[in-house]
C-alpha cells in the first residue's frame, strides 16, 4: 500500500526521470545535429579543394575548423558515456544495499562531475564557435 509521501516521491522521481532523459536527449539531438553539419562541410570542401585550387587558404580553415569542432563533439559524448557508466556502477551497488563511497569520496565526486560539466559545456561552445566561423568562411568563399 502506497502512502501520500510514498506516492509523491515516486511521482517526483519520475518527475526528474523524465526531465534527465529529456536533457540527455537533448544534449544528444544537439551534438548529433552539430556534428551532422561538421561531417556535410568536411565532405563538401574536401571535394571543393580537389576541384579549385584558387581557395586553399580558406578551405583549409573551413575543414579545420569542422574537424576540431567534431572532435571536441566527440569527447563530450566520450565524457558523458564514462560519467553515466559511473553513475551506472554506484546506483547498481546501492541497490544492491552497498553503499562504496565515504562522504569525503562523494564530495570529492560531487566536485569532479562539476569540473566534467564545465568542461563539457565548455567544449560544446567552442564547438559551436567554430560552426559559426565556418559559416563566416564560407560566406567569404561564396562572396
Amino acid at each position: 500500500m502506497t502512502t501520500p509521501d510514498n506516492d509523491s516521491n515516486s511521482k517526483i522521481d519520475l518527475i526528474q526521470k523524465y526531465f534527465f532523459d529529456a536533457t540527455r536527449d537533448s544534449m544528444f539531438g544537439y551534438w548529433g545535429a552539430l556534428l551532422t553539419v561538421n561531417g556535410i562541410l568536411i565532405s563538401v570542401f574536401v571535394a571543393v579543394a580537389i576541384l579549385q585550387s584558387g581557395y586553399q587558404t580558406i578551405i583549409s580553415a573551413i575543414l579545420l575548423c569542422s574537424l576540431v569542432s567534431s572532435f571536441l563533439l566527440i569527447r563530450n559524448y566520450g565524457e558523458l558515456l564514462q560519467s553515466f557508466r559511473f553513475q551506472g556502477g554506484l546506483l547498481d551497488n546501492l541497490f544492491k544495499g552497498v553503499h562504496p563511497l565515504s562522504d569525503q569520496d562523494m564530495q570529492r565526486n560531487i566536485k569532479e562531475a562539476e569540473e566534467k560539466h564545465q568542461r563539457i559545456i565548455t567544449r560544446e561552445r567552442v564547438a559551436v564557435k567554430l560552426v559559426l566561423v565556418e559559416g563566416v568562411l564560407i560566406a567569404l568563399l561564396l562572396a
